[in-house]
This record gives structure tokens, sequence and C-alpha cells, in this order.
């Protein structure tokens, strides 16, 4: 079965990793990583903004071009893809594997930190790794109900 490119979420994972790349090499982030890719620097911040943003035209123009054909072809799916959307909240992106998700994006950040020296990273870090230790709003709320009930 053909999937678009939202709802396949290793593609979708993917293509957020390559823009997530594609970034990273850019603003040259991690330089020992450009270094080993053989990236030449670029010369300026204004080659760089126009290199991202035809990246970036290019990327939502595949995305609308995607939907616009599934819109013209399939009204129907399409319908139903803007009634799920309509349907999203912030606790559908918050899932049981979120804590192990953020786990390694604190330990992303501490290399970073420890390989580059940004304390913007480390800052980061340490709020990922508080937001971790926090037990869940619905948590707290079904504790009191146990006690008074």
């Amino acid at each position: 079965m053909d999937e678009g490119s939202t709802e396949n979420p290793g593609l979708l994972y993917s293509l957020a990793a390559c823009v997530a790349g594609v970034v990273v090499a850019a603003w040259e982030i991690v330089p020992y990583l450009n270094e080993q890719l053989g990236l030449v620097p670029i010369p300026d911040d204004a080659t760089r903004y126009s290199l991202l943003s035809i990246l970036s035209v290019t990327l939502l123009g595949s995305l609308t071009w995607d939907r616009l054909c599934v819109a013209i072809f399939a009204p129907r799916i399409f319908e139903s893809q803007l009634d799920e959307l309509r349907a999203l909240s912030l606790s559908d992106f918050w899932g049981p594997n979120s804590m192990r998700n953020v786990g390694y994006g604190a330990g992303i950040l501490a290399w970073l930190y420890f390989t580059e020296g940004n304390m913007l990273l480390l800052g980061g870090a340490y709020w990922l790794y508080r937001k971790s230790k926090a037990p869940p709003p619905n948590a707290e709320g079904a504790a009191a109900a146990a006690r008074t009930g």
C-alpha cells in the first residue's frame, strides 16, 4: 500500500532527521562532523540562508503537492485527514515512549555540550532531565483522588 509522507512514520522521521542534519551541517554546529564529511564551510550567512530557503521551499512545495494530489484524486480521504488534524491535541504527541525519547534527546544535548562546549545545550539538557523526572499531570490527580476516595 502506498502511503504519503505524513502517513508513513518511518519516512516522516527520516525526513525530519535529514532536515535536522542539513541545519546542523549548514550552521556547523558540530565542526568535527563537517570535517569528517568533507564539507566546505559556507562563506557567509547570506549564502547559508539562501541555501536553507531553497531547501525549505522545496520541502514545503513537495508536501503541498502531495496534499493537493490527495485532495483532487481522493477527496474523501483528504476530508478525513482534515478531520483527524482538527481532532489533534497535545496529548496525542506525548505517548508511552516519550520519556525514552526525552532521554535520548538529553543524551544528544549532553554529547554536544561536552564536545562543543555550548552552555545553552547544557541548559536544554537540564530542562529535559527535570521534565523527565516530573510526575505526569494525570498521575497527581489520580493519586489525590485515591487518597480522598
